[in-house]
Formats: structure tokens, C-alpha cells, sequence
């Protein structure tokens, strides 16, 4: 069938390229779902000269917005397709304009020399979070927290039936805000200046989802960033997105006791000479378990692997080590995560003899700590 030359009603006028970018930061919340076909689409709705774009799961909702080429003649809600509207602006060169047109029970998105007939569902069905009425704020540096959520998201845990460790713990206490998460074989941990200032720790545990979506939002910029925490909800406001997300009910381990308490033994590696050693030892590694045995002794390090076929890697690298002889094994992506993260030339493993997890943190700076509990090879 074809499009009607006659459309009723223009909805807004706006740049391919402003529209793109806005859409990009909203369709990692959008659900592909059979149940709720709506999830798929995003609510565009605008007044004046912005539009707010916006689209949700039912778990987290994220929303930004964009300026119009022209302002709006009258306030306007709908709902369309995110991915099929991100291929129509991929499809249009760059710089061109875009119309939206209301037809009855159509949206038409008009360029140039194109235009598409879409079907729209209505706004009013669009599933929006509750908003946030209690709840503490929490200011900080946007360019803080998406450091210390970078450098500790990946020891989440992944459809864990402990289900609290499936998302990353959010404290904030006595003037520091922590980033925590933990899948029980390791456990990161990342801190900055800037939670509230209060001697009762306020603690939220963020799902994955949500978690994994901040890491994409969070620019490494010098700019306020406002997080409301409730007892069953957060809110984060930045300069150009705000997100929504449910949280996770449950207590979170007390991860300061997995921190080893005293450090008997400490070995000063250099992170790019270790990284490359990991590199050839996984060649020949086991494809499932990804384990290699670490040999410190007498200022060497002494790095083995080997798979079911009993073919076998070495490689032995100098470092800085005078303690006893130990002999621990690590999966190898682990440390190599952990040394990706790390912001000085050399790095830590400090061990101790009351505790199983051996502590990695960099020479030069205290604001993250990670534990790799050994393997059983």
C-alpha cells in the first residue's frame, strides 16, 4: 500500500545527525520482547524546540534529548520502532533533515528524497518507572564514577542464582564512594572522593544491565552528576542522559573481609612485561578453565600452562620478589582483566598466609584493590 502524498499533521523537523546520536544512547535499554511488542520502540515526545527521547525494558529506563531544526508547533507524545528508525538514519546521508508526520494511525518520516510509513503504538502504553519521591543524593564527578564503574564492572557476576551478585555494589561512606562487584573467583574494588558524608553507610546493589549501560552513558568529563538512591529505585542525572533503574534486593557480602588483612609476601611486577607473558601462555591453554600455574621465587616469575592434548607454555619473566617460594594458579583472563585496568607501569601481588585471595593493586595509587582467588589445577 502506498503512502498518502496528503499527511495531517508535522510532528517536529529534526537533523539525521542529531536524532542518531540520541538514539544510540538510548537503545541499549530497548528490549527485543515477544511479550511486550512496545519495548522495542521509544517514546518520542517534544515541546518547544527539544525532544525527549526515552526507552526502557521495565528494569532500567534511559532517557536524553535533542534540539529541533524548528520549534514544535504544538506538544507531541508517539512512539516508533527504535531499531528500524535507527536504520532509516543510518540509510540518510549525513546533515539531512528529517519530518515526523502524524497519518491517523501512522508516523511518516519524511527526508528528502525518502519517506516511510511506520506503525506507532500509544504513548499512554509505554511503560514508564515510578519516579523517585525518597530517597538520598549523592553528587559527584561524572568523570569519576565512570573510572571507578569501568575498573570494577567486569567481576560481576552472570545469572548467578546468588542473585545480589549479579550487579555491582554502590556505598557511600564517610565522604568516599565505592564501586564493588564480585562473582565469588574474584572480587574488584574501586573508590573516589565524593559519596556522603556520613558515618552510616548507604549501600545499593545496581543490576548488570544497568550497570553495563552507565559504562556506555559516563563521559570522562570534569561535570556534576546527581544520584538519587532509594530503598528499591535509583536515579542518575547527567548533563545529557538520565537513567532510571530498579535495584536488587539483598545483602551484599561483606567484601571488606575478603580483602586480605595482613600481606606477608609482596611481588612488584611490570604490567606490560606480565601482559605479554599471559598473552603467549594462553596460546596453549586450556580452552574451558583458561588456568596457569605462577611460580614466584628469587625475583622471577615463572608462568606455565598446558590443555588435555598435554601440550604445555612457559614463560618466565624478572621481577622484584625475595619472599618464599609460592606456587599459585590463576585463570589467566582474570589477571590479564585486572592488569587492563590498572594505571601504573608496575603492579602488586601481595599474598598472605591467612587468607586464599591474593591482592593485586597498582605501586603508585590506593584507589582500587582486586582479590583473584587461585585455581585447583
Amino acid at each position: 500500500m502506498s503512502v498518502e502524498k496528503k499527511i495531517s499533521v508535522c510532528l517536529m523537523q529534526i537533523s539525521r545527525d542529531e536524532l542518531l546520536y540520541a538514539l544510540k544512547q538510548v537503545s541499549g535499554a530497548v528490549e527485543q520482547s515477544q511479550v511486550m511488542q512496545i519495548l522495542a520502540y521509544v517514546l518520542i515526545s517534544g515541546n518547544g524546540d527539544t525532544a525527549s527521547i526515552l526507552a526502557s525494558n521495565s528494569e532500567v529506563e534511559v532517557e536524553t534529548s535533542a534540539r529541533l531544526f524548528a520549534p514544535a508547533n504544538q506538544p507531541f507524545s508517539i512512539t516508533v520502532s527504535c531499531k528500524k528508525l535507527m536504520d532509516i538514519c543510518r540509510a540518510l546521508p549525513e546533515g539531512a533533515l528529517i519530518e515526523f508526520h502524524q497519518d491517523a494511525q501512522w508516523i511518516v518520516v519524511r527526508s528528502t528524497d525518502a519517506q516511510f510509513k511506520m506503525a506507532t503504538l500509544p504513548s499512554e502504553s509505554f511503560p514508564r518507572l515510578p519516579m523517585l519521591n525518597e530517597g538520598v543524593q549523592l553528587k559527584v564527578n561524572e568523570g569519576d564514577i565512570k573510572s571507578a564503574v569501568e575498573r570494577s564492572c567486569f567481576s560481576m557476576a552472570y545469572q548467578d542464582a546468588r542473585f545480589f551478585l549479579n550487579g555491582m555494589l554502590l556505598s557511600s561512606e564517610k565522604g568516599k564512594l565505592n564501586c564493588v562487584s564480585t562473582d565469588g573467583h574474584r572480587l574488584s574494588w574501586c573508590r573516589f572522593e565524593g559519596g556522603q558524608d556520613t558515618d552510616i553507610p548507604l549501600q545499593a546493589i545496581v543490576p548488570r544491565k544497568t550497570v553495563l549501560e552507565l559504562v556506555k552513558l559516563l563521559r570522562p568529563v570534569d561535570h556534576e552528576l546527581n544520584i538519587f538512591i532509594g530503598e528499591q529505585a535509583i536515579e542518575i542525572h547527567a548533563q545529557h542522559f538520565k537513567l532510571k533503574s530498579n535495584l536488587i534486593e539483598g545483602q551484599y557480602p561483606k567484601y571488606k573481609l575478603l580483602i586480605p588483612a595482613s600481606v606477608t609476601d609482596t611481588a612488584n611486577v611490570d604490567t606490560k612485561i606480565l601482559k605479554q607473558a599471559l598473552d603467549k601462555v594462553a596460546i596453549l591453554a586450556n580452552e574451558k578453565f583458561k588456568g596457569a600455574r605462577f611460580s614466584f621465587e628469587n625475583n622471577s616469575l615463572s608462568i606455565v600452562s598446558s590443555n588435555f592434548d598435554q601440550e604445555e607454555a612457559v614463560s618466565s619473566i624478572p621481577i622484584e620478589y625475595s619472599g618464599k617460594t609460592r606456587v599459585v594458579a590463576f585463570n589467566i583472563s582474570y589477571v590479564l582483566e585486572v592488569l587492563n585496568v590498572l594505571k601504573t607501569e608496575n603492579c602488586l601481588f601481595q599474598f598472605s598466609d591467612k587468607s586464599k585471595g591474593v591482592l593485586v593493586e597498582s605501586t603508585a595509587e590506593d584507589s582500587g584493590s582486586y582479590v583473584i582467588m587461585p585455581l585447583t589445577l
